[in-house]
């Protein structure tokens, strides 16, 4: 027993030096830094809009946007995306208007992500991108 005591002694030592110095569990530390992308915003409240890395250069045409971002599901209607092309399936969602679809298209709906991925579009090129889709579904 007395030579395990130096061990324990070590151990805690050890152990200690490890410890967060704020006070705050692994699990507070793993919420805050997932915070700012999974928070959840009910109905009503005000939520910040996520960070989006700045880009450099002009706006990309919506055609771009799309080849880059769009085409994967678009193109193959993947998760019951509207098909680039498919009139029966753009028709609905072209009657909801511009504004509606900027507002799912920027926050996402059922398998598309929030922005389809492209994190750095501004508004003005995700609605190019939609209009590109709309123009082709007509």
């Amino acid at each position: 027993m007395p030579r395990l005591l130096p061990l324990c002694t070590a151990a805690l030592i050890f152990l200690s030096a490890l410890a967060p110095a704020d006070g705050k569990t692994r699990q507070e530390r793993i919420a805050e830094n997932l915070a700012p992308y999974w928070s959840n915003c009910l109905t009503g409240e005000a939520c910040a809009a996520p960070v989006v890395a700045a880009r450099d250069g002009p706006a990309r045409s919506g055609e771009a946007i799309y080849g880059a971002h769009c085409t994967t599901c678009h193109a193959t209607g993947v998760a019951g995306a509207p098909m680039l092309g498919d009139v029966a399936a753009w028709a609905p969602r072209a009657a909801t208007g511009m504004g509606e679809l900027l507002r799912i298209s920027i926050s996402g709906i059922g398998g598309m992500p929030p922005k389809g991925t492209c994190m750095d579009c501004s508004d003005d090129e995700m609605r190019s991108a939609i209009r590109y889709m709309l123009d082709r579904s007509r």
